[in-house]
C-alpha cells in the first residue's frame, strides 16, 4: 500500500501560517529568553517544507511513472 497525499491546501496554509507567527515573535524585542527555541522552531518548519516539497515532487513522479511499471511489458 502507498500512502499518497492527496492535497497539501490545509497543511500549506498552517504552515505559512506558523511562519508568519514565527517571523513576529523573531521581530519582538521581548525574544531574549525564548530566542533558542524560536531559532530551533523556525529550523523545524524550514525542514518540515522542504520535506513537504521533496515529497510531492516525489509523489508527482511517481504517479507518473507507476502505470508504465504496472505494465506487463515492463514486467517480463
Amino acid at each position: 500500500s502507498i500512502f499518497i497525499i492527496p492535497s497539501i491546501d490545509d497543511i500549506s496554509a498552517q504552515l505559512e501560517e506558523s511562519q508568519v507567527i514565527l517571523a513576529t515573535i523573531k521581530g519582538s524585542p521581548h525574544i531574549g529568553p525564548i530566542k533558542d527555541l524560536v531559532n530551533e522552531w523556525d529550523q523545524n518548519l524550514t525542514l518540515f517544507s522542504y520535506t513537504l516539497e521533496e515529497w510531492m515532487n516525489c509523489q508527482r513522479n511517481w504517479l507518473y511513472l507507476e502505470p508504465i511499471f504496472h505494465s506487463s511489458e515492463i514486467r517480463r
